[in-house]
């Protein structure tokens, strides 16, 4: 394929990311809808002030436990490292909403905390857990491994000798740590928590379960409750300001900064061996996010299996065949245009290969209730209620989670390999096939395992724009627990979970071996 060929390749995938967005634009810019009266002057600052309070909230939960199990497990050896580690990836695997209902079920009166209190001779007065406050708790819990694994490389290229100077001057741990390490490595730590700022604006199962409501919430209140379309997209518009403001200010906050240090040392190859006391802190503290967010949850699952029904496994198989069906599709198409990208950036200048390098992060951000209502408004039969549609918004939504992965193995292995395969004859694509795509494959892999964990978890662009009787294994789990019958979501709940670790395990353990040979 000759670079002319390519140039619109790249624009034909850039126009495709433009389209469903422009038609939302569109369609929302016509008069109020009929309901949007009535939400302005009954519940429309609910839904601002606890989106906001719920993301702020999250980042301070999420920021705090990243950053320090990020920097406790690249500064010090302690034993069981390695497990600690993996640890910190089981929060992302079980979806926000699933651990809310695990956390109630768990705590109520009948619940397995209660029954073994009671059954003691103790009175049990704990009540479900509800509300904004442990919403944040558990949504920070949940998200804090994106921060983790945003921070822990960079703590690990730190130079070694500014901390070493810095003891020397008589700094303690925490002054070298918050007055030294986190200025140093502020723009990737905004790049955590502008994701985990991201993820809180699309939660929509958590805040379901816990009686409150947001901005995603209201968008599906609106539009199923009271029928209202219009209005759903205005809110929708709504919702997208806020993101750009959220946008702004992370792209303000990091500036054209990045981080290098520039030294032969990095603090990851000299870990200073804890003291026992310390390790004692580090298990014990860093096992509650782990218990809060995982064990609890998997443990009140299992709970469930002992109280199934018989049709509680009812299609199970075929839910699992449609959730792996559209992670293969939505997948594999997403992360062919990752590589278009990252190519199209090394062979062509950037006013052709920007625009769809800096969309696909775009898509990513945005919260999926308002890409699934982007997609709808294109219209047509073969977008609604299609595996095509739903396709299309996935593809739109997690296609940029490998990105910076693949970007990375780009500029270690890229144009200079590509210029002298094209000095010798090849043409772009065979080059592309032969070269650099197999120094590539554990990125790739990678890439392809991180965006299929989310992937696994989406449920609100699942939910609209699904076929009929279309179930994944995330939607049957959450329907099951919204109607009142979460022992029979036990099964799906398990699988899905498992399935996240797999993904996440394969992801991570390639990350690590991709970093050592760094």
């Amino acid at each position: 394929m000759k670079r002319l060929g390519w140039k619109l390749f790249l624009g034909a995938f850039a126009l495709i990311w433009l389209l469903p967005l422009g038609s939302l634009l569109f369609k929302a810019m016509g008069s109020p809808g009929a309901s949007w009266a009535h939400l302005e002057s009954t519940v429309l600052w609910d839904y601002i002030g606890n989106s906001l309070i719920l993301v702020l909230g999250t980042l301070l939960v999420s920021g705090f436990l990243g950053a320090l199990a990020a920097w406790v497990t690249v500064r010090y050896n302690f034993p069981g490292k390695k497990v600690f580690v993996f640890f910190q990836l089981l929060p992302l695997t079980v979806p926000a909403f699933l651990g809310a209902a695990s956390w109630r079920y768990f705590l109520e009166y009948t619940g397995p905390l209660g029954t073994f209190f009671r059954s003691l001779g103790f009175p049990w007065f704990l009540s479900p857990p509800s509300g904004l406050l442990m919403g944040i708790i558990l949504l920070g819990i949940a998200l804090y491994p994106y921060v983790f694994l945003t921070l822990r490389p960079v703590f690990s290229h730190l130079n070694p000798h500014l901390l070493d100077t810095a003891r020397m001057g008589g700094w303690s741990r925490k002054r070298i740590f918050f007055l030294l390490v986190l200025p140093l490595v502020r723009p990737a730590l905004i790049g955590g928590l502008s994701l985990v700022a991201m993820e809180s604006l699309n939660e929509y199962g958590l805040p379901s379960l816990l009686g409150f409501s947001t901005f995603t919430t209201g968008i599906f209140q609106t539009w199923f409750g009271l029928g209202d379309l219009g209005t759903a997209l205005q809110l929708a518009m709504v919702l997208l300001g806020v993101w750009v403001v959220f946008f702004i200010l992370e792209r303000w906050g990091r500036g054209q900064k990045q981080f290098s240090t520039g030294a032969s040392e990095r603090l990851g190859d000299k870990p200073v061996k804890a003291p026992r006391f310390l390790t004692w802190g580090i298990w014990t503290l860093g096992t509650l996010p782990m218990v809060v967010g995982f064990f609890v949850p998997l443990g009140q699952m299992v709970h469930w299996l002992f109280y199934l029904r018989d049709a509680s496994f009812y299609q199970l198989g075929s839910h699992v065949f449609t959730t792996l069906g559209i992670l293969v599709i939505a997948g594999g198409v997403g992360i062919v245009i990752t590589i278009l990208a990252v190519f199209g950036r090394l062979l062509l200048r950037p006013v052709w290969s920007g625009p769809l390098r800096y969309l696909i992060p775009l898509g990513y951000a945005l919260p999926g209730a308002i890409l699934a209502l982007a997609v709808m408004s294109l219209g047509g039969t073969w977008l609604i209620g299609t595996w095509g549609g739903l396709a299309l918004a996935l593809v739109m939504r997690f296609a940029g989670v490998g990105l910076p992965v693949l970007q990375s193995s780009a500029r270690q292995l890229g144009k200079n390999t590509l210029d002298a395969a094209v000095t010798m004859g090849k043409s772009p694509f065979s080059a592309l096939r032969k070269v650099l795509l197999p120094p590539w494959a554990p990125a790739l892999l990678a890439s392809i395992c991180l965006m299929a964990v989310d992937i696994l978890k989406e449920l609100p662009m699942t939910m609209v724009l699904r076929p009929f009787n279309f179930q994944t294994l995330a939607t049957r789990t959450f329907e099951l627990i919204q109607n009142e019958i979460p022992m029979d979501s036990a099964p799906s709940g398990i699988l899905l979970v498992f399935l996240a670790i797999t993904f996440a395990w394969l992801g991570q353990t390639l990350l690590e071996r991709r970093s050592r040979g760094a």
